[in-house]
């Protein structure tokens, strides 16, 4: 499913995989400037460098004249989230699941309901008087927070029950 780095960053919950295609896929329609050396054309789209976009981050890259800004600005968002993701959880490749902060409550009483014998919609003792905040924020434990277009999102951190060096950080 392709989306926009604003359609991710507004989810309640997303897939990796998710993000991985949407990026492939830009990277295939998105194109950098390559400049034949020789004439300076562009090998990607065959203008001139003139007819070049530079990043206003990074001087040194260039992209074709014929990319959608918007598109090149996911691309761009969208790497460096991946970026940084790789590098801390380890499912990424293979599809792990982000939570926003603000249904991260609502989450961990689903995920509770498929991984117990606990049904969202009893109405008997002890159910109804689970504080599903504090399950929420325990079960938080495991999960590292990443930020996509200043929305807080949390993914399982997986590495040998290590501390994840991004909640260090942040104490």
């Amino acid at each position: 499913m392709i989306q926009t780095a604003r359609d991710f960053a507004i989810s309640d919950t997303f897939d990796s995989r998710d993000v991985i295609e949407t990026i492939e896929s830009l990277e295939s329609t998105v194109t950098v400037y390559e400049p034949d050396f020789e004439t300076g054309i562009c090998d990607n789209c065959g203008d001139a460098e003139e007819a070049h976009v530079s990043d206003e981050e990074t001087p040194a890259l260039s992209w074709c004249g014929n990319n959608d800004e918007d598109d090149r600005t996911d691309l761009k968002v969208l790497r460096e989230f991946a970026e940084t993701c790789e590098g801390y959880v380890s499912d990424w490749r293979y599809g792990e699941q982000f939570i926003a902060e603000t249904y991260f409550e609502e989450w961990a009483e689903q995920y509770a309901s498929d991984v117990t014998d606990y049904d969202a919609n009893e109405t008997r003792w002890p159910y109804t008087h689970i504080d599903w905040k504090a399950a929420a924020e325990d079960l938080q434990q495991d999960y590292t927070e990443f930020e996509l277009l200043g929305n807080t999102f949390w993914a399982r951190y997986n590495h040998q029950g290590q501390t994840c060096p991004l909640h260090e950080e942040a104490k």
